[in-house]
């Protein structure tokens, strides 16, 4: 495996400039190419797209009607269709049910969160929220000056270099 790594560094030297010169013109033109197949591709998906979004409309449309319809019934009618502690029904191959959300805490006109928080901090501690977390963006700023103490805390700072292409404008 090593020797046919040393055999590709060795031909990869022996590189003329010509040689160079030819694979930047091939890489323009693949490139290019990768262009307009990806831009005829967007065009066709746009055209699919256009094609369904009037039938997905007209269908989602004709639905919402149905459900407004069926949830007016339902909620006229709560007492008939539903008896003893039954929560659900069904109405041809829809089911339809009446459930309460999980809430949200909202303060009364008496309150503001902020003397709802100062409230609890005194007599309800366990329900108050702590979050202690590094600031990263602010480490990574200053790391130049602080290599030091960074080896001490147990940090560093890790850079990879990336190799790119890209097209000349």
């Amino acid at each position: 495996m090593q020797l046919k790594f040393i055999k590709m560094a060795k031909k990869a030297a022996k590189l003329t400039a010509q040689e160079a010169e030819q694979a930047a013109s091939d890489f323009f033109e693949a490139e290019n190419e990768l262009l307009n197949l990806e831009t005829e591709k967007q065009k066709e998906i746009l055209a699919i797209q256009n094609k369904y979004t009037e039938l997905a409309n007209a269908a989602s449309a004709k639905s919402k009607a149905a459900e407004k319809t069926l949830a007016t019934y339902c909620k006229k009618n709560r007492a008939t269709l539903l008896t003893g502690d039954a929560k659900s029904g069904t109405i041809g191959r829809i089911v339809y049910a009446f459930k309460f959300n999980k809430g949200k805490l909202e303060p009364t006109e008496n309150s503001t969160w902020e003397s709802v928080l100062a409230a609890v901090e005194s007599k309800l501690p366990d329900y108050v929220r702590t979050t202690i977390e590094l600031d990263k963006l602010r480490l990574l700023a200053d790391a130049e000056t602080m290599s030091e103490t960074f080896a001490e805390i147990g940090l560093k700072v890790v850079k990879k270099e990336h190799f790119t292409l890209s097209l000349k404008d």
